[in-house]
């Protein structure tokens, strides 16, 4: 459009505002559709995710809390099945029974003071062990320990050897245990 084409300034000044007055209407329309579609692409993927997650999250509290429920049940049946604190001299008996049928020979054992019983009923003796044995006796005798149907409920806390010139090759240990028993 120029004043060439016979049309006066003003026609022309009018025909060119007409047409700038069309234009910014398709671009704040097409701009808000532009805007519009990108908050949907970016908002409707999360929130669906998040909806998926929280599905997820409420399943694996409730499994949660019934896999805690039935460890408490299971604890508190193992306890049941452990033997009483009056039974500690026993316990003791069969740890020094398992030490000679792996050729390990107790030199001292010193039962420590019992702790608070915990709310499960159970009482945690600590017992210090001073014991002599060949390396592999000394391990088979340790993984006997390891075993809940041996003597129950029984941690090793600490385990120290040390090797004396003389005894070759035979060892010394110094094994401090925690032994679990329930309160009577």
């Amino acid at each position: 459009m120029s004043s060439g084409d016979g049309m006066k300034p003003k026609e022309w000044i009018s025909a060119l505002q007409a047409r700038l007055d069309r234009q910014p209407r398709l671009l704040v329309a097409g701009a808000a559709a532009a805007a519009v579609l990108f908050l949907w692409m970016i908002y409707v993927p999360p929130s669906l995710e998040i909806r998926r997650l929280g599905v997820q999250w409420r399943s694996l509290r409730a499994e949660s809390r019934q896999s805690r429920q039935l460890l408490d049940e299971f604890y508190q049946g193992g306890a049941a099945l452990l033997p009483g604190s009056g039974h500690l001299p026993k316990v003791l008996e069969m740890l020094h029974d398992k030490a000679l049928q792996h050729g390990v020979k107790i030199r001292g054992v010193t039962p420590g003071n019992a702790r608070e019983p915990s709310a499960e009923g159970l009482s945690v003796f600590p017992v210090e062990i001073q014991m002599e044995g060949e390396f592999h006796s000394l391990g088979e005798f340790l993984g006997e320990l390891r075993d809940p149907s041996v003597l129950g409920m029984v941690e090793v806390r600490r385990f120290r050897i040390s090797r004396d010139e003389g005894l070759l090759p035979v060892l010394r240990a110094d094994l401090s245990l925690e032994i679990a028993l329930r309160q009577e």
